[in-house]
Protein backbone atom coordinates (compact mmCIF):
# COMPACT_ATOMS: atom_id res chain seq x y z
CA UNK A 1 0.00 0.00 0.00
CA UNK A 2 2.69 2.61 0.73
CA UNK A 3 4.90 1.62 -2.22
CA UNK A 4 1.46 3.02 -3.98
CA UNK A 5 0.91 5.74 -1.91
CA UNK A 6 4.82 7.06 -2.90
CA UNK A 7 3.94 7.00 -6.36
CA UNK A 8 1.24 9.56 -6.14
CA UNK A 9 2.32 12.89 -7.41
CA UNK A 10 1.56 15.22 -4.37
CA UNK A 11 -0.75 15.11 -1.10
CA UNK A 12 -3.17 16.85 -2.96
CA UNK A 13 -3.76 13.37 -4.97
CA UNK A 14 -4.21 11.65 -1.17
CA UNK A 15 -7.65 13.94 -0.62
CA UNK A 16 -10.01 10.88 -0.89
CA UNK A 17 -8.05 8.98 1.45
CA UNK A 18 -7.85 11.90 3.65
CA UNK A 19 -11.61 12.68 3.80
CA UNK A 20 -12.22 8.61 4.43
CA UNK A 21 -9.84 8.91 6.93
CA UNK A 22 -11.53 11.68 8.62
CA UNK A 23 -14.53 10.43 8.50
CA UNK A 24 -13.71 6.66 9.84
CA UNK A 25 -11.72 8.89 12.74
CA UNK A 26 -15.08 10.99 13.63
CA UNK A 27 -17.31 7.68 13.73
CA UNK A 28 -14.57 5.55 15.84
CA UNK A 29 -15.25 8.67 18.39
CA UNK A 30 -18.24 9.19 18.35
CA UNK A 31 -19.16 5.51 18.65
CA UNK A 32 -16.82 5.09 21.80
CA UNK A 33 -18.34 8.43 23.29
CA UNK A 34 -21.69 7.31 22.25
CA UNK A 35 -20.54 3.59 24.19
CA UNK A 36 -19.24 5.48 27.38
CA UNK A 37 -22.07 7.60 27.61
CA UNK A 38 -24.59 4.33 27.52
CA UNK A 39 -21.96 2.64 30.14
CA UNK A 40 -22.06 5.76 32.55
CA UNK A 41 -25.90 5.77 32.54
CA UNK A 42 -26.42 2.06 32.89
CA UNK A 43 -28.20 1.43 36.72
CA UNK A 44 -25.41 -1.34 37.26
CA UNK A 45 -22.39 1.62 36.05
CA UNK A 46 -19.00 0.83 37.55
CA UNK A 47 -18.16 3.39 40.65
CA UNK A 48 -16.57 6.32 39.92
CA UNK A 49 -13.63 8.26 41.74
CA UNK A 50 -13.26 11.47 40.88
CA UNK A 51 -10.03 11.99 42.87
CA UNK A 52 -7.13 13.58 41.56
CA UNK A 53 -3.49 12.62 42.20
CA UNK A 54 -2.70 14.46 45.73
CA UNK A 55 0.94 15.61 45.33
CA UNK A 56 1.83 18.56 43.39
CA UNK A 57 4.58 16.18 41.91
CA UNK A 58 1.88 13.88 40.79
CA UNK A 59 -0.06 16.99 39.36
CA UNK A 60 3.07 18.22 37.48
CA UNK A 61 4.30 14.43 35.99
CA UNK A 62 0.80 14.11 34.60
CA UNK A 63 -0.03 17.69 33.01
CA UNK A 64 4.03 17.21 31.18
CA UNK A 65 2.82 13.54 30.16
CA UNK A 66 -0.67 14.92 28.62
CA UNK A 67 1.32 17.65 27.19
CA UNK A 68 4.37 15.55 25.40
CA UNK A 69 1.47 12.64 24.61
CA UNK A 70 -0.03 15.65 22.40
CA UNK A 71 3.19 16.84 21.05
CA UNK A 72 4.93 13.74 20.08
CA UNK A 73 1.25 12.57 18.16
CA UNK A 74 0.79 16.10 16.31
CA UNK A 75 3.76 17.32 16.32
CA UNK A 76 3.45 19.20 12.73
CA UNK A 77 6.24 16.95 11.05
CA UNK A 78 4.31 17.48 7.89
CA UNK A 79 4.56 21.06 7.73
CA UNK A 80 7.19 21.48 5.15
CA UNK A 81 5.33 19.20 2.85
CA UNK A 82 2.56 21.37 3.20
CA UNK A 83 4.08 24.76 2.67
CA UNK A 84 6.06 23.20 -0.35
CA UNK A 85 3.19 21.81 -2.21
CA UNK A 86 0.82 25.06 -1.57
CA UNK A 87 0.58 27.86 -4.54
CA UNK A 88 1.41 31.26 -3.16
CA UNK A 89 -0.06 32.98 -0.66
CA UNK A 90 0.85 30.15 1.59
CA UNK A 91 0.70 31.44 4.74
CA UNK A 92 -3.24 32.51 4.82
CA UNK A 93 -3.64 28.36 3.40
CA UNK A 94 -1.66 27.04 6.18
CA UNK A 95 -3.12 28.87 8.65
CA UNK A 96 -6.37 27.66 7.49
CA UNK A 97 -5.29 23.80 7.51
CA UNK A 98 -3.58 24.16 10.84
CA UNK A 99 -7.15 25.35 12.14
CA UNK A 100 -9.01 22.86 10.88
CA UNK A 101 -6.76 20.16 11.72
CA UNK A 102 -6.52 21.28 15.46
CA UNK A 103 -9.92 21.30 15.50
CA UNK A 104 -10.82 17.57 14.71
CA UNK A 105 -7.98 16.82 17.06
CA UNK A 106 -9.63 18.60 19.76
CA UNK A 107 -13.01 17.02 18.57
CA UNK A 108 -11.73 13.31 18.65
CA UNK A 109 -9.43 13.57 21.54
CA UNK A 110 -11.56 15.51 23.87
CA UNK A 111 -14.95 14.14 23.23
CA UNK A 112 -13.52 10.25 23.59
CA UNK A 113 -11.68 11.74 26.69
CA UNK A 114 -14.46 13.40 28.66
CA UNK A 115 -17.13 10.74 27.75
CA UNK A 116 -14.87 8.26 28.81
CA UNK A 117 -13.36 10.25 32.09
CA UNK A 118 -17.31 10.61 33.05
CA UNK A 119 -18.33 6.90 32.66
CA UNK A 120 -15.12 5.43 33.71
CA UNK A 121 -13.18 8.02 36.10
CA UNK A 122 -9.41 7.72 36.65
CA UNK A 123 -9.96 3.58 37.18
CA UNK A 124 -9.24 2.55 33.35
Amino acid sequence: MLSLFSQMSSFHSLRYINLGSLVLAFGYTILVSGACIRVGMMSNAPVKDYLLIPSKSGKMYAAFLSISILATVFGNGILPEIQATLAPPVAAKMVKGLVLCYTMVFFTFYLAAISGYWAFSNTV
